[in-house]
């Protein structure tokens, strides 16, 4: 049954990673308009009036600059990223009861867990099929799944599994996020210095074809700061380091070879799943129009799971 369980993650986590590779497409085509529209539009203008090259790039520079509204029409009514929130809670909520039912706590200590089992996973993704959202077909190699939990589970399995995985995941993730908030800032400042640079050539040299790249420049700035959301990066960066102490101490307190299983996993997953709940609403704060996510619907999420190989859909 379990089996059964973990394939239903990765279908939904499999539909996560699709409408994330969607989104992130759309937001970089709208990038590269709104850079390219500003660049050929100001070069147009400093090209001697009535040349072919300056018709040539006005024209081109009109085409982009009607494309990009489209572009951002599509982006807003795909709402791939806010349905991508929708699917990836559903998939971390199905996969953290998959532990508590292997762990047997809760409603699945008794006679009915699997029962139970069931109408908690048809509950969890009843509200994503209501907003249209379905999982993918994703099963588990035939060798299996090594981050499947057995049943029974074990405290020396959870902790090195999923315990110790996560940890890496946060410690690698605030990694990445800082590094990504430093390269956003450094192109900002970068940015402001040569916008600087160009007004003062203008004046210096009484060249007033300096004068139009500073709105060039101010614009790929903008761009380049919306696309690159460094108040999401920056809130990530400080949150995952948080979890990876929280779950240090975890470890710490449950280092025991004779651990209570039931406390270990209890104590765990609920740390997940208040992480998440934050995270839920720091992404939905700022993503371009999220979909509507009622907090009943993740309610068991954990979105901070270590991702597959290669496949990971989190941002």
């Amino acid at each position: 049954m379990i089996e059964e369980a973990w394939t239903e993650y990765r279908g939904w986590a499999k539909r996560a990673r699709i409408l994330q590779s969607s989104a992130r497409r759309w937001a970089r085509i709208s990038f590269v308009c709104s850079g390219l529209a500003a660049i050929l539009g100001t070069t147009a203008a400093q090209v001697t009036g009535g040349s072919v090259l300056g018709r040539a790039l006005a024209f081109l520079a009109a085409i982009v600059a009607a494309v990009t509204p489209v572009v951002g029409r599509e982006i807003l009514s795909a709402d791939s990223e806010g349905r991508r929130i929708r699917a990836r809670a559903t998939a971390e909520a199905i996969k953290s009861e998959c532990f508590r039912f292997a762990a047997q706590i809760g409603a699945y200590a008794g006679s009915a867990a699997k029962t139970a089992f069931m109408a908690r996973r048809d509950a969890l993704a009843e509200p994503a099929e209501r907003a249209g959202l379905m999982p993918l077909v994703d099963p588990s190699p035939e060798q299996g799944d090594a981050r499947c939990p057995p049943v029974p589970l074990t405290a020396e399995w959870y902790r090195k599994n999923r315990l110790d995985e996560q940890m890496r995941y946060y410690a690698n993730s605030q990694l990445e996020n800082e590094q990504a908030a430093t390269q956003l800032r450094t192109i900002s400042f970068a940015s402001a210095i040569v916008a600087a640079i160009l007004g003062v050539a203008g004046s210096s040299f009484g060249q007033e074809w300096f004068a139009p790249w500073i709105g060039v420049m101010t614009t790929i700035t903008v761009a380049v700061m919306a696309y690159g959301l460094l108040d999401r990066r920056q809130y990530l960066a400080a949150s995952y380091g948080a979890m990876a102490m929280r779950l240090s101490r975890i470890k710490e307190t449950f280092s025991e070879a004779n651990v209570d299983l039931a406390s270990l996993v209890t104590t765990t997953e609920d740390l997940l799943q208040s992480e998440h709940a934050a995270w839920l609403e720091q992404m939905t704060r700022t993503v371009t129009k999220p979909a509507k996510l009622e907090s009943g619907d993740i309610e068991e999420a954990d979105h901070l799971s270590a991702p597959e190989p290669a496949r990971s859909v989190r941002n």
